[in-house]
């Protein structure tokens, strides 16, 4: 009765994803497609004009697209009508417990991969600039992959000549990485490209965690700047080591962001409140008379 599709953001994926596109479309289902980025506007300004006539013609044969934010929803402006995009955050059932030692150190996370984009060395430079400033009694666990090395270098580089309190440790999963989220005090992820609703803001909602984020894609309706996090300008090292200080400095905002977090994944973007929203768009598909 209906063929749900998660598309590609590339040419050579979209032309695989059409495949089915149009298949589902030719046996009589009714098609809804998914983005699960919002990297789309810059896919087609860099896409030939056959290419986008083709992606339009694909995208005929649909009712309708789903995206993980209500920003992201002006993505697919002339392309469908206001009331064929729809909105499903993701969603997940956590139960991350806090488990931070008794101590009086101050604990950052960082879990990503280390790529530019996704904002690492700007942290970096955050914490660089606090060490300047004579403020300590806190550190950095980073933990991810690197994918280039001249970038690794460059940032293992800045540490090491910064005497930085940061400890970088390979990507984890499971109990592991829970643990990691349990044990911490703030969570920074600064991306300074685009995003869709990364599952790892997510993480930090459900582990009850004040946090540190920018302006990409649907980061700003889980991250609510001054509610439960601050949201900061995109490659600004500055702007992140003040909020990393005030939330040092001032340990009841701390627990104010992290209640108000932990309450917004309850609320929001657990697997309960996923599987309802995506049950409401089928339901309204499939009730589409032809």
């Amino acid at each position: 009765d209906l063929c749900l599709i998660p598309i590609s953001q590339s040419t050579p994926g979209f032309v695989k994803d059409s495949i089915f596109i149009l298949l589902s479309s030719l046996f009589g289902a009714k098609v809804v497609l998914q983005l699960r980025g919002s990297n789309f506007q810059n896919w087609m300004a860099a896409s030939t004009q056959l290419v986008r006539s083709y992606i339009r013609y694909c995208f005929r044969q649909s009712e309708g697209m789903i995206v993980l934010g209500e920003k992201l929803k002006d993505l697919f402006e002339g392309y469908y009508k206001k009331e064929q995009i729809f909105v499903v955050p993701n969603g997940c059932d956590l139960d991350i417990q806090p488990n931070k030692p008794q101590d009086d150190i101050i604990r950052l996370l960082y879990f990503a991969n280390f790529h530019p984009a996704k904002g690492i060395k700007e942290v970096l430079e955050a914490i660089a600039i606090l060490k300047a400033k004579g403020i300590g009694g806190f550190t950095l666990k980073a933990v991810g992959a690197w994918n280039n090395s001249v970038f690794e270098q460059e940032c293992k580089q800045l540490v090491e000549e910064k005497q930085l309190p940061v400890e970088f440790r390979l990507p984890t999963s499971g109990d592991e990485k829970w643990n990691f989220f349990g044990e911490s005090d703030i969570f920074l992820f600064t991306p300074n490209k685009p995003e869709g609703h990364p599952w790892v803001i997510v993480e930090a909602l459900a582990a009850g965690l004040p946090i540190i984020s920018t302006d990409q894609g649907a980061i700003t309706e889980s991250v609510l700047d001054g509610k439960n996090g601050f949201i900061v300008k995109s490659n600004s090292p500055q702007a992140i080591a003040k909020q990393i200080q005030l939330l040092i400095d001032d340990k009841n905002l701390r627990e104010k962001f992290g209640a108000k977090s932990k309450q917004h994944y309850i609320e929001n973007f657990t697997e309960s409140n996923m599987v309802e929203n995506l049950s409401k768009v089928f339901n309204h598909i499939i009730s589409i008379k032809n």
